[in-house]
Parts: structure tokens; C-alpha cells; sequence
């Protein structure tokens, strides 16, 4: 008789505990890094070259309350020179985008193309990235996993 009031009891502590909060309580998971941006493209307007890029890319993601991860990334110092024209190119600007977390994300971004000159081009540098996250939502890796010219 003692044991079913001893498990009895025993529940009732259990039940009367208040339900974990992690989601609500819990710091969202922030990653913020700065890794090599390299990637040759393709240029298919007139002149048609050959565009090497080489840089900085600048990386936040942040998991949110909801179980999505909010991605954003900015260029710093990217540039190529074109192989037939030797003019120089700077890929600039930020883009971000929010995405179902998962431990493997590829988001696609844009950045503006510019020549040093200051002529405004008519196209973006599209960027296909392959983020990989621990399952407590940690930045562990990036790569470009793709890179091309898009007209506007």
C-alpha cells in the first residue's frame, strides 16, 4: 500500500513541475563569421571574359524562436579583372534571406557588379552557398557552392 501512494505522490511532484521553456527562454543561436570569397564567372555580355573574383564575405545567421535560420551575408573587398579588358570589377552590397533550419542550407543571394570606372552594368552577381550548421544551430562551414552573372 505504501508503494502506489509512494508512485502517486511521486507523479504528482512530476506533474506539478512547470513544462521546460527552452524555445522561449533559450538565446537564439548567432554565428558570425568572415571567410575567403573566391569564384570565377563568366561575364556573357559584350566583352565576354573571364571574371575571377577574390575577397572577403562577411557571414551572420541567426536561428530564430520559430525554428527558422535568418541568414545574412555582405561583400568586403571583392573584386576580379576582366581577362581580355583588364578592367577592374568590384561585387558589392548585402543580401539575406530566411530559411527552414536545417544542418545543410543553400541560399541564394545577389550582389551588384560594378567596374572600377563607375560604369553602371546591367547585372548582378548571383551566389549559391553551401551553409552547414550543428544541430544546436552553429555556423561550421561555408562554401560557394555556385556563382553567376544575371542580367537585371
Amino acid at each position: 500500500m505504501v508503494k502506489p501512494l509512494l508512485s502517486m505522490g511521486l507523479l504528482l511532484v512530476l506533474v506539478a513541475l512547470p513544462p521546460a521553456q527552452v524555445s522561449l527562454n533559450a538565446r537564439p543561436a548567432t554565428s558570425d563569421i568572415q571567410v575567403p570569397f573566391v569564384t570565377t564567372v563568366l561575364y556573357d555580355q559584350s566583352p565576354f571574359e573571364s571574371l575571377a573574383f577574390n575577397g572577403m564575405m562577411h557571414v551572420n545567421t541567426q536561428v530564430t524562436p520559430k525554428g527558422s535560420i535568418r541568414i545574412r551575408v555582405n561583400l568586403d573587398g571583392v573584386s576580379a579583372t576582366g581577362d581580355q579588358t583588364g578592367t577592374r570589377y568590384n561585387a558589392i552590397g548585402r543580401d539575406e534571406t530566411t530559411e527552414p533550419f536545417g544542418t545543410l542550407i543553400t541560399p541564394t543571394l545577389d550582389f551588384r557588379i560594378i567596374p572600377a570606372s563607375g560604369t553602371i552594368l546591367s547585372c548582378i552577381l548571383r551566389v549559391k552557398l553551401a551553409l552547414t550548421f550543428s544541430a544546436g544551430g552553429e555556423l561550421t562551414n561555408v562554401e560557394i557552392d555556385d556563382a553567376t552573372v544575371v542580367p537585371f
